[in-house]
């Protein structure tokens, strides 16, 4: 929700962008699964087809981030990044005349997806700290989920001594 506002609301704020003609819509998207959810956004592919598809520069690689950056002003509606997206992220959005795609907020301080997230779920992390980051919260589920089974052993003795 904060994405939506922040990159797509004209007012920049919860109460002007529910009244705004053209609602905001997130640039990242997320899929419900059986198991929780997953964030869809713009995997920045080293060899992006999308670069290779946008005619007219709309879509460029920052040379600093590595970032595959959108400029709106240059784009005329095409579709064929959406079309040619490996992951089907990148959306039209037919009311702007232009497309939504996660650009890790790069002019900004940093993503707002990830500021926003209530949970904490999203991380913005180095890809050389992915590693280290994924076997933290490895041993942080394995030891949650020791700490609930052995509460549960100890309610079912309780329960056992009860009856």
């Amino acid at each position: 929700m904060r994405c939506a506002i922040e990159r797509s609301s004209i007012s920049k704020s919860l109460l002007g962008a529910v009244k705004e003609k053209i609602k905001p819509i997130s640039r990242v998207k997320a899929e419900a699964l059986e198991e929780g959810s997953l964030p869809l956004q713009c995997r920045q592919c080293k060899d992006a087809p999308c670069l290779d598809a946008c005619s007219t520069g709309a879509l460029r690689r920052d040379p600093e981030t590595e970032t595959v950056i959108y400029e709106d002003s240059k784009c005329i509606a095409c579709w064929m990044c959406v079309m040619i997206c490996p992951f089907g992220i990148i959306s039209p959005s037919k009311e702007r005349e232009m497309i939504l795609k996660c650009d890790r907020c790069f002019d900004m301080e940093g993503p707002y997806c990830v500021d926003g997230c209530p949970t904490g779920a999203l991380m913005f992390i180095e890809t050389e700290d992915l590693e280290d980051v994924t076997k933290d919260k490895r041993r942080g589920v394995i030891k949650r989920s020791f700490v609930l089974e052995e509460k549960k052993e100890k309610t079912v003795v309780s329960l056992d001594f009860r009856v």
